[in-house]
């Protein structure tokens, strides 16, 4: 576009001649360009590709050059950026540059261009000579302004901007770094200090002997332009820490671990806020944050990791790279005729197993539970409609910015997963929480005694921050009381005073050659054999429901703790696998 705008301002140039024709604006190729300057020996190029459009009588020349003279003719008239929009207009090249790769960027570039004209008009230079000039010399001094920025807030990249740019912004993940950046404040220690409100501040001279020294009043106000500064910088510190959706990485360098936590710990209260005098005292962000961090340490770690760590990893990870690369050339260098078939028969092998291959090594108990449901259904009814339960999409959660938009329902775009989904998982935690063995001493027939325990259950879980305020308002007491007041409950709670209930336990095993993992929910010992328990908040209609959807992960988790638990000398075997459900408030056989 630079170029024709040159051309357009004088024709007998060859550089701008020559690419212009060449590009797809008229899309001559090598050879038609030799032509032009051989049917014309004695011309400049530019000259004789000028005589050539001019004589043109049909094709690409021909049609190049009307628009050429009516663009030529305007030039007087249109101000550059209406005839750099008429070039992309009439030859089309907006639109050709939109359809290559990263199309978006080089149209935004050539808008870009626009943008740059319109600015330039609006100084005392007027007309085509003067822009072109303009922009030779930007060319000769090397002065690029850079390409057009086309992301937005959320687009697919990693953004680096400083804490005041970010204000106002939200990612779903954050790195905050440099932490350990001291805090600029050079303002405070001139010889001259100025408040606006205060006044100035001197130092004073003493005459015998000659020196200076510091009084009480420029003390006062540096102190005060301080606490000032540190004032901004905690509110600069609190754009930073809520600019992440989902999470947030806090780094920062210190040179001695041992001295760093030292400094910190004997002023730290737990569960307090940072005392003012420790908080007028900090030098940088981390002064600040690492004591908060470790008033809270069930709540949060703080991770030290020593230079020659990450130096080592990085020379270890390049010095694998290098060694691929350096036996990769070395065994192509001595690769013969010979080999060079044989890696041609070995890429042309056909694996006779290939269906296999879409086949996962890993599942979890929710897959395998899934799949069998359907097979289940299938066999048993033959029919090709599905009932609701097997239509349901799997609960789990996503990421708000990995989510797809026109989310099915209002709900999902809130959490991300559904309502139920959320409020299963509070009672899960309510169950992993509870304490069982203290149900065996309660009178369960006692209605109040019952809701009294289950509220102070849950206010103690709530106050400890094993159930969250999001989580408990999610939670119906009722369904709590009437499970408290089942046999199972009894029966787990008599495990419990006897240390044998197990709750939330991993595990991974192999089943028809797969990896299969999962979390049991709860299980306990009776008489040298396994009760295994899963807690369900589906909402259905018939116990049978529970037990089409749920039979084949009991079954994984029995054989799981049967594996587990048993030994060459004997085998202890799961004798019931039961089903709690909380929809239904009674206990299920599998």
């Amino acid at each position: 576009v630079l170029n024709l705008l040159r051309i357009l301002d004088n024709p007998y140039q060859d550089i701008p001649m020559a690419a212009v024709l060449r590009s797809p604006m008229v899309g001559l190729d090598d050879e038609e360009l030799a032509q032009i300057k051989a049917s014309n020996k004695e011309l400049p190029f530019c000259a004789a590709a000028y005589e050539a459009m001019k004589t043109a009588e049909e094709g690409n020349l021909y049609e190049f050059y009307k628009k050429y003279k009516d663009l030529r003719r305007q030039t007087n008239e249109l101000p550059i950026h209406e005839l750099i929009l008429k070039i992309l207009s009439e030859t089309g090249y907006g639109d050709y540059a939109a359809s290559l790769p990263a199309g978006e960027k080089r149209a935004a570039n050539l808008r870009m261009l626009v943008e740059k004209a319109i600015a330039y008009e609006k100084t005392s230079y007027k007309g085509l000579f003067h822009f072109v000039r303009y922009i030779d010399q930007l060319e000769k001094y090397d002065i690029d302004f850079g390409e057009a920025d086309v992301t937005s807030e959320n687009a697919d990249v990693v953004h680096i901007m400083t804490i005041h740019k970010s204000k106002g912004l939200e990612f779903p993940v954050v790195f905050v770094s440099g932490l350990s950046k001291k805090f600029n404040m050079m303002d405070t220690k001139d010889k001259l200090v100025v408040h606006a409100n205060l006044g100035m501040g001197l130092d004073e001279i003493l005459l015998n002997p000659k020196r200076r020294r510091t009084n009480m009043i420029k003390t006062e106000i540096a102190e005060h332009m301080r606490r000032e500064a540190l004032g901004e910088e905690l509110r600069v510190l609190y754009v930073a820490l809520t600019r992440a959706k989902e999470k947030l990485l806090l780094t920062g360098v210190v040179e001695d671990q041992a001295k760093t936590l030292g400094k910190y710990t004997g002023n730290v209260l737990k569960k307090q806020p940072v005392s003012y005098m420790d908080r007028v005292k900090a030098n940088c962000y981390l002064d600040w944050l690492i004591p908060a961090l470790l008033s809270y340490p069930e709540k949060y770690t703080i991770d030290f990791v020593p230079p020659k760590e990450l130096l080592t990893e990085s020379v270890e990870e390049q010095g694998v790279r290098r060694i691929a690369y350096e036996e990769l050339r070395m065994r192509i260098e001595q690769v013969e005729k010979k080999e060079v078939e044989q890696f041609i028969k070995a890429f042309s092998y056909e694996y006779p197993y290939q269906s296999e291959t879409d086949r996962k090594i890993k599942y979890s108990v929710s897959e395998l539970k899934h799949m069998s449901m359907v097979q289940q259904y299938d066999s048993e009814t033959a029919e090709a409609e599905r009932p609701e339960f097997l239509l349901e999409e799997k609960e789990s959660y996503v990421p708000e910015f990995a989510k797809e938009s026109g989310s099915n329902s209002e709900e999902k775009a809130l959490y991300g997963v559904s309502q139920g989904a959320l409020r299963g998982t509070a009672v899960h935690r309510v169950m992993e929480c509870m304490d069982f063995a203290a149900i065996s001493e309660l009178n369960r027939s006692d209605a109040q005694v019952v809701k009294q325990f289950v509220k102070d259950e849950l206010e103690r879980m709530n106050q400890s921050g094993d159930l969250p305020d999001d989580m408990m308002e999610l939670v119906r007491p009722s369904l709590i009381e009437k499970f408290v007041t089942s046999e199972v409950a009894l029966r787990m709670a008599l495990a419990a005073k006897k240390g044998l209930l197990f709750k939330e336990k991993p595990f991974v095993m192999t089943h028809q050659e797969v990896l299969v993992q999962g979390i049991v929910d709860v299980f306990w010992m009776e008489e040298d054999s396994i009760v295994l328990l899963d807690y369900k908040t589906d909402r259905v209609k018939a116990a049978e429901e529970l037990v089409m959807r749920y039979k084949t992960q009991l079954d994984l988790y029995a054989d799981a703790l049967t594996r587990i638990f048993s030994t060459e000398q004997k085998k202890i075997q799961a004798k019931e696998s039961l089903i709690y459900s909380f929809a239904l408030q009674e206990v299920v056989e599998v």
